[in-house]
């Protein structure tokens, strides 16, 4: 993108830069749905191959440091990780493997938050790794 560029948005008197690469458009996007919608949480749910976790990892919290060991020592461990760094407010990783092994995660268009919570429990209750991740999507649906 270029530096000059802006996204300006009339109704809150915002300006986001667009000097960004272009993986950090979507955040700047969000960000801006945030500023609009302050009380309304926004969750990422990225599945993700174990080939691909390191370098989507990489672009939240560097490529060295204790964030990035501690969330790759959480994705080597539990296959899964929460990023809070993000225009999400929390944008989980999942690991597609584990996840093929449980069962299916499924809601009907116009389902309830309740019903939402009552899927993502029966897909992601046996698994160890899933229940952290459970628990913080439950903190933000609820």
């Amino acid at each position: 993108m270029n530096a000059l560029s802006f996204l300006r948005d009339r109704k809150t008197g915002m300006s986001y830069s667009l000097d960004c690469e272009w993986y950090e458009f979507t955040d700047i996007l969000l960000r801006n749905l945030r500023d609009n919608f302050k009380d309304i949480n926004f969750i990422g749910i990225r599945v993700l191959e174990s080939r691909d976790a390191g370098s989507f990892i990489r672009r939240y919290c560097g490529y060295y440091g204790t964030e990035y060991d501690k969330t790759m020592g959480t994705w080597r461990k539990e296959r899964a990780f929460t990023i809070k760094k993000s225009g999400y407010n929390a944008y989980f990783g999942l690991s597609a493997n584990a996840l093929a092994q449980d069962s299916e995660f499924e809601v009907k268009e116009d389902a309830t938050k309740t019903q939402i919570k009552s899927a993502f429990v029966k897909s992601l209750k046996s698994k160890k790794m899933n229940k952290k991740i459970l628990g913080e999507f439950v903190e933000l649906v609820a």
